[in-house]
């Protein structure tokens, strides 16, 4: 069985602008991007994970970082973990026959965790 590979790293922030120049300086180059009706948020692709920074409003948002494994199998992750396993989307496909499976389950601490499943 191979180890999970860390494909997802999600962050928030209060300015978007101030956020992007912020990473930009260090290196990356960020791309826009809307998911149907959600907001506008920063993309930028690195190797194998995808960084986000999505807007917050300081407010109403969750503020912790969300991340994403590549796991072998997503059964066998949430049958290890047994009733500790807090689904919050059961895993699927979430874009059509061709897109991967995917779930997401929530830390102890509440931090969301979006699994996919290696092909």
């Amino acid at each position: 069985m191979n180890k999970p590979a860390l494909n997802l790293v999600v962050i928030r922030s209060k300015d978007l602008k101030v956020s992007r120049a912020f990473y930009e300086a260090i290196g990356l180059s960020f791309d826009e991007e809307q998911h149907h009706l959600g907001p506008i948020h920063l993309v930028e692709v690195l190797g194998e994970v995808v960084f986000e920074i999505y807007p917050w409003d300081g407010i109403t948002q969750d503020d912790t970082p969300r991340l994403g494994f590549q796991v072998d199998s997503i059964i066998n992750v949430i049958e290890s973990l047994g009733e500790s396993a807090k689904l919050i989307r059961a895993p699927g496909k979430v874009d059509g026959d061709t897109a991967p499976v995917t779930a997401v389950l929530e830390d102890p601490d509440g931090h969301k965790v979006d699994l996919t499943q290696r092909s």
